[in-house]
Formats: C-alpha cells, structure tokens, sequence
C-alpha cells in the first residue's frame, strides 16, 4: 500500500537489482514501495539473468544497491543503471569502507553512480557524505550511516528524474572539495593481520573494526591462527598485561593484551568454521591456561569502556534496559542473561522500563552458530528457544511498569515478536522489520500468536497474512499497520527518553493503567499460555508448517526471482489430461555445452587451467559405481579431470580423512566428493565428520555443514549448492510454473535432498511444508500441494492419490525397481503422470541434471581460484555462471 504517495507524485517502474538481499537493499525496497513505485527485486546472478530481468520488466530505470559483477553493457545503454558506491565522489575499489575504518576516515559518504564501462567512475547523480562516528565498524556504517546516506541519494535522484534531468556529472567535472576520493585496492590479508608485538591499541582496534564482519581481521590467540571479529578498547586499569597475553573472558568475549592497554575480542572463527564466541572456540586452551571470568554486573556503576552485553541506567523514573548481542543472535545463556537482568530491573523504583536494543540489529532471534557448534545441537537449538520465550513471557507479565520496547535497528522475526511483548514499541526511523519465520523453515515462536492479533487487533487470520507474506516492513509501514505505537526520526536514544518523560502522566493515571494490564494479563493468561504451547508443539514437529531446526534467521527472506520459462519438455497425452515430462537429460546436454565454453574459453588465458574434481569411495557398490562413471563421462566430455580414489571395506575413518586433508591441500584438485553411501564394514565411520573435513571451498557437493550454513544464511554467491537441489529447482524453472505464495511439499528431510531444497522454494517466495514418510497425513498433505518434490527414496512411494490435478511434480528418488527390473524413482509414475501438468521421469529426470549440476561446481570453483589468485586481473566468476541454472 503507498503510504507516502504524495513524495512520488507519480511511480516508477524500478528494477531493484542486487547480488543479495542485504539490509541496504531491503531499506530501498520498502522505501520505494510505501512511496507507491512498482518494485520488482531480482538477483544479479549472472549478465544473463540480467539482461533477461531487464526485458522482463523493462524498467525505467534499474537500481543497483549491492553488486558483486558488472552489468552487461548492453543493459547500461538501454536505460539508466544506477550504483551505490560506499564511498565518496571519485572514490572507487572494492574496499572502500574498509580503508575507510583503517585509516580513520572522520567524513566518509555514499554516491549514486550510473553505470558504465569504468568500474565506480561513472558520472554522479547525487551524494551524501557523514560524520564516521567514533569506534565504527565496517559493518556499523553501512547498516547505519550509509544506509542512511544511500536512501538520501535515491531520493534526490528521483527528484532530478522527475524534471527531466539526464545528463549526471562526470567526477572530474566537480569541485575539487567535492571529488575527493581516490582509487584504493582490494585490501589484502597482510593489511588485517593484527600483529600482537608491534600494533599499538589502536590498530588493533581499527584492524579488527575494517575487517567486521567480513572477512575478519586475523591474528594468533593461545597459538591458534583465527579470525577475529567484535573489537572492544578496555579502559579499565585491572586489565593490563603483555601484548597478545589473553588477560581474561567475559560472557564469551576474550580480553588480550594490546600496545599499551587490553582490548575484548568478542568472536572468532577458524578459517572453514562458524563465527562463535571466542571463549567458544579457544574453549581448551583457555582452561589449560587458567585465565579467569571477569564478570560485569548490568547495574553497574562503572562505565568506563570495556566489552558489555547488558547494562542498565536511569533517569529519575525512567529505567533503560540496554543490550547489544554481536549481529542480533541471542544464544541460550544471553537470553537467560537478559531475562535475569530484566527481573532485577522490574524491582527497582522505576515507572517506565524499558528493553532497548543496541549496536547493529535490535535481535534477530536465536543464535544458529552456537547451535551448530553444540555437541547436541537439536538440545541447544531447544533450549535457545525456550529461553527467549521465557524472556518474551517475562515482558508480557511485567505488570510492575508501564514497558517498552525501543528498536534501534532492524529486526528479525525473534526480535520483531520480543518487541511486541511491550505495552509500547517506538521504532527508529529507518529501520526494517521482517516479522516472518517462513523463509526460514519456522512455525515461530515468541508467543506471536498471542501478540501480533492483540496488536494488529484483528483475527489470527490477518496476523497469519502478515507473517506468510514474508516481505520485508518499514517503520513507517509498521507504525501504519499497528505493531508500532512511534516512529522516532533523528537522534534515537535522546528521542526515546524524551518520549518516555510523556509516559510519567502522574501517578494515579499510572496505576490505573497497571491495574487494568494487571486485570487483563489475569484474563488473558490461559491463552497466552495455550498459544506459546501450541507454538513449541509445531517447532517439535517440526515439518507440518515449515519447521526447520537448521534454518536461519538471517536468510534472506524476500527472493522472490520469477521462474522464466525456458522448458526442455516432451508432452504426454492420456485421456484424461496432457501432462509434460520435464527432461533433465536435455537441459544437461545444454549445461555441458556451455561448460565447454567457458573451459576453452579459460585455456585461452591460461593454457594450463584444467578444472579437477577428486572422487573418494569406499567399498564396491554397483549403484556408486554407476553414478561414478556417470560423472567420469561427463567430465570427460567437457574437460574435466577425474581422479578417483577407490578405497576398501575395511578402510577406516582416519585413513579415509588423511585422504579427504590430503586432497584439501593439493594445489591441483579444484573440487572433491565422498560417494555416498559409503560400502564399509567399519562401524566408527562419521560421515558427517567426513563431510565437514572437506575444504568448504571444495564441497562441490555442498553436503559439509559450512555450505549448508550458507544456503541457510541466503548467501547464495559463497555457497556451493548441493546438485539434487540445484537440478530440482532448474526443473521447476524449465516447466514455467510460478512459485511465489503457492504451497510446496517437500517429501524427505535428508541435508543432502529434502532440506536445502525446501530452502530454495521458501526463498523463491514459496509456502513450503516439509514432511516425511512418518509424517502424519503426508499423504493429504501432497494431495493439497502446486508443487511437490519426492526425495524420500522410497521406491513409488507418491501415488495418483498424493496429487492434485494440475500439480508440478519433481522425482528426486532412484531405487531399484521392486520387480528387479531397472530404476524407479520415488512417485509411482504410470499411475501419477496423468494428474500432473508437468512431472520429471526416473531414469532422465534429476539424476543427470544433477551431474551437470557437479560440473558446475567443479568450474566454478577452478574459476573462482584464477580469480582469487590473480586479484581480479584472470578469470571471472561471471565465465561459468552463465553456464548454469541461476544460484538460487
């Protein structure tokens, strides 16, 4: 709905076009949108892509927030195409903000560019430039201030449009005080290498802050070489000790010497590895070197700088509770921390309270990273979610203050419904909510189904419509539909007491406004109660609607690419309907073709560049060897160089892990696969543990937990994609039809099928329900579905009883014909295709779309090596994304 319609006088049609959805680019989108423009968001995945979306929905003009490849020339000479480079006029690199934080830039700002052949030196539309706030991370200013900067631009542009402006100004024709930026490089490694002996406090500080949060500054602790992340100057005196000396932890974070002085690193990650806490990850060391926990009371008095989570001041009767958790992810022991906290908090003699986030996100629920790392993750992921129900309930019943919620920063689903507990919630202008667990896989919990109709009030249908819509909101847009009470412009934290001061109407009308929260929570208890047990019941199970326990809270949850119709079919004709098998041996064909291309086309280059996949089995299975050879031949086809390491039986875990290292370290192998199932006798083998050895930059496969990590986290240009997904999705596109708000069921819940390509459709805008063959009614369940993909494996599992006419169905299973005779897949075909509009065969269907799908991996990430290594000068990534179905 236009909000703000009378700003845009008339709307645009806007291509918003970006290589993720990152907080800058939802910014823009809900910007422009309660401006009353036509939005259509799409990824950059390849100049391809591009050009299609381009003709697709022939924009007046495109917008580019955040983009990693260049835009075909063609596009930029068709209609404007505008950049947002971080950086001020002139300025122009890949590290912008980095050299920015590094060398203490004091005004920094953003520039609105159109697009040309000169990378970040096309003319200029507009700029801003700000005021870099002392102690800035990389990651602060351009959640913050660049944002804030990027949508000024935008604006401006949009007035300049209006009049008929278009002719932008080249940099050099502008005031010198003006073009005051320069060329700098991509920042190398030695650049964010902290060096304990030699960098004073400051450079450390500064060194960790550019690097934050990606990709990390590095450095040694306790001799172990990791990244580090959250850096935080320590002024307390206590504190001292030689440079690099770990002096003490506190609540995860790790004081060390530095220069002079102490800084806290708050987190760290081995190279591979999830960002955790540092206590976390030098868990061990930590306890043999007998450095002690340094506590901070949240009601302390003290408050000279150092690292803090949770602290408390006060203001005659207004009581602020404040938090600031690195990148909005509330782990088990912060939430028990915060809810403690808050209950002190309630005894003091306060008459408003309230809960204010800090730092770069308000919340964005529970914390994933921890989960993974725990040694029984489905517990820690449990009990993370009870913890931060209980400190939603704690909110919710707090009848002693009048309580509110002040969100600084964007929210994600598990901060929006933290918020909501609040008797009132005051947003910053500016900031973006997505108050949705669907695109994570999630029921939800946080007793959503109690506050948001209490604050929409409306029935649990209209709460529901604003949970599955999984779009992103503006405070504006949030103010307007009721979650929010205020949206507070300028300076917050001032802003928010101000405000708070107009709540201390006097004393009586205090007390009756607790009486009548007191009588109504009395009433309302039974089913605040029933709602957060019904909630916990759906995230046990899990599946029914959409459960997830892997998924994350920041996947992106609006890629709502449309599905362009491109289809390699063959149309069946029965009496009954027509149905159209989708052949994934043709579109295979196709892949290959072009991934002969892109080889040769690198040979030019570079004659030596053969792209190398390493194949590690164990045992003799007929099926593994079949699928092996499948791969061999293609490869073979294109270019590709197989080296496979056949193993025995009797190989053991170590002996298969010293080949999985050993080939992590060869300079010439570009991917490698462990052929799964593995044929062993021997019972100590963890596969998981395998997967998670290979080098994520070489699991072509996707199947270790770091690339499935970052398909959660919707990075999809870092994520090597399993191929049963990638094949499955590339069908669905073949057929045409849309995905956007239609229900998929997922049937199977393996991390190599069932899961990641449950991810993929909640990402395409899809209302997935994931199930399994235990599932009760999985059967009602796919009879109800548009689309439904089977990768349960079990053989003619799906009957014509499990679809509805008209359905897309996707066959990812492969098993032996009951009868001996040949491969089945998991529908029971003969019986199911006259139901479907379009149904992928077994054999020809997933299975060799999907070692196209490894091909790809496998060029991709030689290419992605050339590149890296000759610093942008080589190979291009863009050379095999063209050859591919898009990332989705």
């Amino acid at each position: 709905m236009k909000l703000i319609g009378a700003l845009a006088q008339r709307p645009h049609n806007i291509l918003l076009l970006s290589s993720a959805y990152n907080g800058l680019t939802q910014r823009l989108h809900t910007h422009l949108m309660d401006r009353g423009h036509r939005i259509q968001f799409r990824l950059a995945l390849s100049e391809d892509s591009i050009q299609r979306d381009v003709d697709a929905v022939k924009p007046e003009f495109v917008l580019c927030p955040f983009l990693t490849r260049r835009i075909p020339p063609a596009v930029c000479a068709s209609q404007p195409c505008l950049v947002l480079h971080p950086g001020v006029v002139a300025d122009g690199g890949p590290s912008s903000l980095d050299w920015a934080v590094l060398r203490r830039e004091a005004e920094w700002g953003v520039t609105l560019l159109q697009a040309d052949k000169e990378l970040d030196g096309g003319p200029v539309w507009s700029h801003r430039d700000f005021h870099v706030p002392e102690g800035s991370s990389k990651a602060s200013l351009y959640r913050g201030p660049v944002t804030d900067a990027a949508v000024e631009c935008v604006d401006e542009f949009l007035v300049k449009f209006r009049s008929g402006a278009r002719t932008p100004k080249r940099p050099g024709e502008m005031q010198k005080a003006t073009a005051r930026g320069e060329w700098r490089d991509r920042m190398e490694a030695s650049e964010r290498t902290v060096d304990w002996r030699t960098d004073d406090t400051e450079t450390v500080l500064r060194k960790v802050r550019c690097s934050d949060s990606t990709p990390g500054a590095l450095g040694s602790l306790l001799g172990r070489r990791l990244r580090l992340f959250g850096a935080h100057r320590e002024e307390g005196e206590e504190l001292r000790g030689e440079p690099g000396r770990l002096l003490a932890t506190r609540d995860g974070a790790v004081c060390v010497g530095a220069g002079n002085g102490a800084v806290w690193i708050s987190h760290a990650r081995v190279e591979g590895g999830v960002k955790l806490p540092t206590a976390s990850v030098l868990a061990e060391e930590i306890s043999a070197a007998g450095v002690e926990e340094v506590p901070y009371s949240p009601f302390s008095s003290d408050h000279r700088a150092t690292f803090r989570e949770i602290w408390y001041e006060q203001v005659e009767h207004v009581g602020i509770l404040n938090f600031n958790f690195h990148n909005g992810a509330m782990s088990t022991d912060q939430c028990r921390r915060l809810t403690e906290a808050y209950r002190e908090a309630k005894q003091l003699d306060a008459k408003v309270l309230i809960l204010q986030g800090n730092g770069d996100f308000f919340s964005n629920g529970i914390h994933l990273n921890v989960i993974e790392a725990a040694p029984r993750p489905e517990q820690e992921a449990w009990s993370n979610i009870c913890a931060i129900d209980d400190l939603v309930r704690e909110v919710l019943i707090n009848t002693r203050q009048v309580t509110v919620s002040a969100v600084q920063a964007n929210a994600g689903a598990g901060g929006v419904f933290l918020a909501l507990a609040a008797d009132h919630v005051w947003l910053r202008r500016g900031c973006v909510l997505n108050p949705h667990y669907r695109t994570m896989g999630l029921f939800g919990s946080e007793y959503w189904t109690y506050s948001l109709p209490r604050r929409l009030q409306s029935s649990a249908t209209a709460a529901e419509q604003l949970v599955n819509a999984c779009l992103p909101i503006s405070a504006e847009r949030a103010w307007w539909l009721g979650l929010a009470d205020r949206v507070i412009p300028g300076h917050f934290p001032s802003g928010v007491r101000h405000q708070a001061k107009g709540l201390l109407t006097g004393p009586q009308e205090t007390e009756d406004f607790l009486r009548a929260k007191a009588a109504r929570l009395a009433a309302d208890r039974p089913v605040m109660e029933e709602c957060r047990a019904r909630e916990l019941s759906h995230m046990r199970q899990g599946s029914v609607r959409g459960g997830d326990d892997d998924a994350s809270s920041s996947s992106c949850s609006l890629l709502t690419r449309s599905i362009v119709s491109d289809p390699v079919v063959e149309e069946t004709h029965s009496a009954m309907s027509k149905s159209r098998i989708l052949k994934g041996k043709d579109r295979a064909a196709q892949i290959a073709h072009r991934l002969v291309q892109a080889i040769t086309k690198q040979k030019q280059r570079q004659p030596d560049f053969e792209p190398t996949l390493a194949i590690v089995q164990v045992g003799d299975r007929p099926d593994s060897n079949l699928y092996i050879r499948q791969k061999t031949r293609l490869a073979k086809k294109i270019g590709v160089r197989v080296e496979h390491i056949r193993l025995p039986r009797t190989t053991s875990y170590l002996e298969v892990l010293g080949h999985i290292l050993k080939l992590n370290e060869s300079d010439s192998v570009n991917g490698i696969v462990l052929q799964l199932p593995l044929d062993s006798n021997q019972s100590s083998i963890n596969v998981d543990r395998l997967l998670d050895a290979i080098d994520p930059k070489k699991d072509v496969d996707g199947l270790g937990s770091t690339n499935r990590r970052l398909l959660q986290q919707g990075n999809l240009d870092e994520a090597f994609i399993s191929c049963a997904p990638l094949a499955s999705l590339e069908l669905v596109k073949m057929s045409g039809v849309p995905v956007k708000d239609v229900v998929a069921v997922v049937i199977g819940n393996s991390n190599m099928v069932g899961k990641p390509t449950a991810m993929l459709l909640s990402m395409l805008g899809a209302q997935v329900v994931r199930c399994d063959v235990d599932t009760i009614d999985t059967q009602k369940l796919a009879a109800g579905a548009q689309i439904v993909v089977a990768a349960a494996g079990v053989a003619k599992l799906v009957r014509q009883d499990w679809v509805r006419k008209g359905a897309l169905v996707i066959d990812c299973g492969c098993s032996t014909n009951p009868d001996g005779q040949g491969l089945v897949g998991d529908v029971y075909f003969q019986e199911v295709a006259h139901r479907t509009s379009y149904i992928s065969p077994v054999p020809g269907g997933v299975g060799p779309l999907a070692v196209a799908m490894l091909m790809s991996n496998v060029v991709q990430a030689a290419l992605k090596k050339v590149h890296y290594q000759s610093s942008g000068s080589g190979a291009s990534v863009r050379d095999v994304e063209n050859t591919v179905a898009p990332r989705w």
